[in-house]
Parts: structure tokens; sequence; C-alpha cells
């Protein structure tokens, strides 16, 4: 078996074979159990189907199944001993099954909830995060022989997901993956998951999961979204499903380069226009307008009287420009130049059938009249959008206040429930709102800064978590 069909350097992860807490479904942690020997018989498989492949490095856990596995798969002259690559610490639950733990603690879930006596998801990744650093030093393949729950949490952290997207990624005991890079060090991929073909002892064999999407990045089975995980999803409206953003945008910078120039011609200072790239995502992207004229005006270190709503859009006042803006919207509305995203509104329709509740959340006043204009008004059960926030006196984006009060109005707990978003203050504001999961949609170069500030997982198309024969 060999990995030369790309330029980049791969990090092969095996799984230790079977032993008998394996078998009997007991989580398995520091107890130092010995393979079976139908793991012993796995594991010495696992040499014939990485025989012709040479690695740079081989590290093992120090527990004595993967130590084992590591030997009889004829890498154990070779291997490094890291302690890092040891189990999940499962604490009071050592040797229990999830059936026992339920009995105890009704509802708990490993990745959310953690160990008592034991580590957490976060304590995993700590562990995880330290040996992605030092293998992205590494320029030639390396391979690791640890274990199940360490290796999915190494996983989402090699892709740059949240520990707890780990959840997702299940394997079996003597299973092979390979996880590498795309274009470059920047696209971390799962090439090969869960590969069993050499330990099928004449079962029916797992083939894996290969990945090798155009943009680099993994998607997420769209068992993702199951109804026994999660209640509701809650969608941002401008660039997640309608192309608006781009209406937005364009209606900031007229406006704020309006006002910068006649600024301009009466101070004598230089005219230095509104950045689409930089001001945009930064100052204004995802919030209420009169917070973006508020947060960009800042930026400039310019001071304009607040006026009011009432204010009429030629005003210079904070409400004035803001006024201008909405203007602009709504031209533009009128004038159909706003269309749904495809694999947004399949996504939105998929979720429906699979009986989970959906609802819009938007900053935009003009959230309802956009519904309506591209025919989806009647795609959701709830609608929390600027016209909500100014009668409540919600805090905007980046507070989560607005999904907090959507999630509330579809009786689902955040924990429960998805924000999918495309701005940066949306993934703050979902990951504020203690979110079970929250969905990056990257339409622009975002999909780094998107991550550090919230997003477990960022797809450029929404139609990625859609099953195949849902499309």
């Amino acid at each position: 078996m060999t990995n030369k069909s790309h330029a980049f350097p791969s990090v092969y992860l095996a799984r230790h074979g079977e032993t008998a807490w394996t078998t009997s479904g007991r989580h398995t942690g520091m107890a130092d159990l010995p393979l079976t020997s139908r793991g012993e018989r796995n594991a010495r498989r696992l040499d014939e189907r990485l025989g012709a492949q040479r690695f740079a490095k081989v590290f093992t856990s120090p527990l004595r199944r993967a130590l084992r596995t590591c030997e009889l798969a004829g890498f154990g002259a070779l291997a490094i001993v890291d302690q890092d690559l040891v189990e999940w610490n499962y604490g009071e639950y050592e040797g229990k099954t999830p059936s026992e733990i339920e009995e105890q603690r009704p509802g708990w879930e490993i990745f959310g909830d953690g160990c008592p006596g034991g580590e957490s998801a976060a304590d995993v990744a700590r562990r995880a995060d330290r040996v992605v650093e030092r293998l992205r030093a590494i320029d030639s393949d390396v391979l690791l022989f640890s274990h199940s729950h360490f290796l999915r949490i190494f996983t989402a952290r090699w892709l740059g997901l949240s520990p707890t997207m780990g959840r997702y990624l299940l394997l079996d005991t003597a299973a092979l993956s390979i996880v590498g890079y795309h274009y470059g060090r920047q696209d971390p991929v799962i090439r090969l998951w869960n590969d069993c073909r050499h330990a099928s002892d004449g079962e029916e064999e797992k083939p894996g999961m290969a990945t090798h999407l155009p943009d680099g990045r993994a998607t997420l089975p769209a068992g993702v979204l199951k109804p026994a995980r999660f209640d509701a999803v809650l969608f941002d409206l401008d660039g997640v499903l309608t192309s608006t953003a781009r209406v937005h945008a364009a209606a900031w910078k007229q406006m704020f380069d309006d006002y910068l120039r006649s600024r301009s011609l009466l101070t004598g200072e230089a005219f230095r226009p509104f950045d689409l790239n930089a001001d945009y995502k930064q100052y204004v992207d995802g919030k209420p307008r009169y917070d973006g004229v508020r947060s960009f005006l800042a930026s400039r270190a310019i001071a304009l009287p607040e006026g009011t709503p009432a204010s009429p859009p030629d005003e210079q006042s904070v409400c004035g420009l803001g006024n201008r803006k909405d203007e602009l919207v709504k031209q533009a509305i009128h004038d159909g130049r706003v269309h749904t995203y495809p694999g947004a509104i399949a996504m939105v329709r998929w979720v429906r059938r699979l009986g989970l509740k959906v609802a819009v959340v938007s900053s935009s006043r003009n959230c309802a009249e956009i519904l309506r204009a591209t025919g989806i008004e009647e795609l959701f059960d709830a609608r929390v959008d600027g016209e909500v926030v100014e009668q409540l006196h919600l805090p905007g984006k980046p507070a989560p206040d607005t999904y907090l009060w959507a999630a509330e109005r579809l009786d689902a707990a955040p924990s429960r429930a998805v924000v999918v978003e495309d701005a940066i203050a949306g993934v703050q504001a979902g990951r504020a709102g203690g979110f079970g999961l929250v969905v990056g949609v990257d339409r622009g170069g975002s999909a780094e800064m998107l991550r550090k500030n919230g997003a477990d997982l960022v797809v450029t198309d929404l139609g990625e978590l859609v099953g195949e024969h849902e499309r």
C-alpha cells in the first residue's frame, strides 16, 4: 500500500486490535488489557497492509493493547512511545458500558459531558494539539498507534474542528485511517477513514471513507444533523440562505463612500474608501445596521450625533447613515437583485423532513420582505429579525441573544440546536450561546476566521451536509 499520489506528507492512524472489553462495549481508558486472539490476528494483518509503506517516524501509546498492535504490525523496533497518545481517561466510568452510565446519569454523552474523575474532551484535545504540532513539523509520512476516542479527537483537531466533532468519526478495532493535506498545509483533510479490509475475517468488508473535496476540507456525514442529537436548526439569512450579503456589502460601501467623500471635501482629509474585505467583515457584517455604523465610524475615529430611527437618510448621524444603507438595500430587493442559494434551501427542506424545527435569525429589518420576495417564507417555524431585536431591545450579534430567543421560540435547548452562519459576529454568537453545533459557511475565503471565532466545521456549500439521496 503506497500513498504517493500527493505531494504532502500523511499521518497514518492505526487503532489497536480487539480486547475483551471492546467486544463487550466497556469503556477502556487506562485499564491495561491484552489483545484477544482475534485482536492479535488483525494486528498482524496490519503488517501485510503497511509492509510496503515507509515512515519517517512511528509513535505508539504506552498502553499494552497499542504497543502489542504496533509490535505485531512490524513496527515495534522503530516505535517511539508517546504518553500523549494514551486513551481518554474515563475516571469513574472506566470499565462501564454506555447503558450502565446512562442508568447512573441519564442523557450523558462523553464528548459533551466528559468523565468525572477523568478527562473532558478539552483535556484530551490539549494532548491531541501537542501531537498535531509535533507532526506538522515532520516532512515525511508518520504512523501512530493509539486508541479510538483519542484518534477521533486528534482527527478533529487536525482538521481545525472543535474536539466535540470527534463524536461523528467512529473507529473500529484495528482500523486504518489517513489524514493529510490537499492543496497545501493550510488544507488539512481526511484521506481514508475506518478502513478495516485487512481485518474482515471473512466478513463483509468495510472499505472505509475516502475524502477528497475540491476545497480541501472534510465534510462530515449527513448523520451530523440526526434528530437524536438536535431539535432545531437556526439559519442566518444574508450570505447563508440568500445572496443579500452581497447586496448589503454593496449598500454599506456606497453609503460609507458617499459619506467619506463628502467629509473629505469638508475637512481636507484624504479620502480613504470603505474596504469590502477588511472593513465589511470586521466592523459591519452580521450586525444591526446602527451597530455597524457605530463600529465602522469608531474604527476611523469619527464621531457623529446618534440621531433617531426617524432620521432622514441624508442626515449625517449614526441613524441617518444607517437609514440610507437600508434604503439602498430595499431598492435592491425591489429590483429583484436577491436570490437564494440552492444548497442552503436543500438543507432547510432536508432538516424539516428529518423533523427538526427551523428558524431564520437575522439582524435585518428587511428579513420578512426578503423571505417573501424569494418565496421561502413558509419554510420557517420562527423568524427573529431586526424588527424583533428593536421591539425586545435584544443586543445584536456577536451577543447570542437573538439565537437564544429563536431557540426559545422553538422550544429547543441551545445544546440541542444548530447555528448556521457566514459572519464572524454570527459564529461568535453561536459559540457564546452554548449551541450544540456551529456551522460556518465560507462564501469567500473566510474559513480560517470562522473556525477561529467559533465554527465547529466550515463548508462552502450547505448542500455538502445533505445526504446524496436527499439532493
